[in-house]
């Protein structure tokens, strides 16, 4: 009895040191097989680039779908987990009506949270449809069809030069430059004579005529035309205007008549004349028919800012023929036509920002 026993207890002592031996053996070998593991997930794939926490390069036939919430504000943080998104989480909004705010678009699309709002990522033509310009570049295409520009704020304003034409030629005072071909090649020419800085410097008409029985007579003012003064609110060239309409008045029926009569135009700065221009016109009356004349008269004069120029008008009767000898009178100035309608004579100053170059008026 005592060998069997001593032979059974040998026996598991044996099995023990055999399995522990074993399971040192297995742990070893797990231990020689272990690899160094990354921090990268790779599906579909056994090397994720390192460069990527998620890699999936290995998908060749299906996408990434995002997480489809239904946003209801651009600075709303909701419908995500307690109002509070991390800042660069991502989405796509399936919320169609998704209104826009401050410029931002809304709708259906891929939205990320900035911090304090939902921000859309936009595709070529989502940007085109914006009527939110931002930073518009100026190399880029600018489409408004049907469209006005409106409320425009002017923030600073910045002045810009073009030395010289394409032709080569520099620009010289009085000068434009001036498209000469359908590409927009700009040149430098002279202005033409009336330019944007033209002002009207004043507008008078007569109230009344001057009336002559006589030929020959004195030369009389025109009523409201003759005598005023004008003072100068800039520099440049006064162009002045004058237009004086006559006619003769009451001729007996069946009588013809004809006449001339003469027109003057003078400005003076204070007493010495500084230019005058005179012109005709021809009259004539059958019966009961009037035929008015227009005497038209212009000067050009260089007016310095501040300076007061006085402005004389005056006409006169020249010859006159008329069957019986002189019986109707001759008006000038404002005149009452055979259909009952009043004509005034009127003189018209403009002021002209640039001085005209020789030959621009003639």
């Amino acid at each position: 009895m005592c060998f069997l026993e001593n032979s059974s207890s040998q026996h598991k002592a044996l099995n023990n040191i055999y399995m522990n031996n074993k399971i040192k053996t297995i742990l070893v070998c797990l231990l020689l097989s272990c690899k160094v593991i990354y921090a990268q997930v790779g599906l579909v794939i056994n090397n994720p680039h390192k460069s990527a926490a998620l890699d999936m390069t290995g998908m060749n036939n299906k996408g990434f779908l995002l997480s489809n919430v239904n946003l209801v504000a651009l600075d709303n943080p909701a419908p995500i987990v307690n109002n509070a998104p991390e800042t660069g989480l991502m989405v796509y909004n399936s919320n169609t009506a998704l209104p826009a705010l401050n410029g931002q678009p809304g709708g259906e699309g891929f939205y990320y949270w900035d911090g304090a709002k939902w921000c859309r990522l936009l595709i070529p033509n989502n940007i085109s449809a914006l009527d939110n310009l931002g930073n518009h570049k100026a190399t880029d295409i600018l489409h408004m069809t049907n469209n006005d520009i409106q409320n425009i704020n002017k923030t600073s304003t910045q002045t810009e030069s073009i030395a010289q034409g394409t032709d080569g030629l520099l620009p010289k005072a009085g000068y434009v430059a001036t498209s000469i071909d359908t590409q927009g090649n700009v040149v430098w020419r002279p202005a033409p004579y009336s330019v944007a800085k033209d002002t009207i410097a004043f507008y008078k008409e007569s109230t009344g005529a001057a009336t002559f029985t006589t030929t020959f007579p004195a030369f009389a003012p025109i009523p409201n035309l003759d005598n005023f003064t004008y003072t100068a609110t800039g520099s440049g060239t006064l162009m002045l205007e004058a237009i004086f309409y006559g006619q003769i008045e009451g001729l007996p029926a069946q009588t013809n008549a004809a006449a001339d009569c003469f027109g003057r135009l003078a400005v003076y700065n204070n007493a010495t004349l500084v230019d005058e221009m005179y012109t005709n016109g021809k009259l004539a009356s059958f019966a009961t028919n009037k035929f008015p004349a227009k005497m038209v008269l212009q000067l050009l004069i260089p007016v310095i800012k501040g300076t007061t120029y006085t402005i004389r008008t005056s006409s006169q009767l020249g010859n006159k023929n008329e069957a019986g000898g002189f019986v109707s009178p001759v008006s000038i100035g404002s005149i009452t036509t055979a259909g009952g309608g009043v004509v005034n004579s009127y003189i018209m100053g403009t002021l002209l920002g640039l001085a005209p170059l020789p030959g621009q008026f003639n």
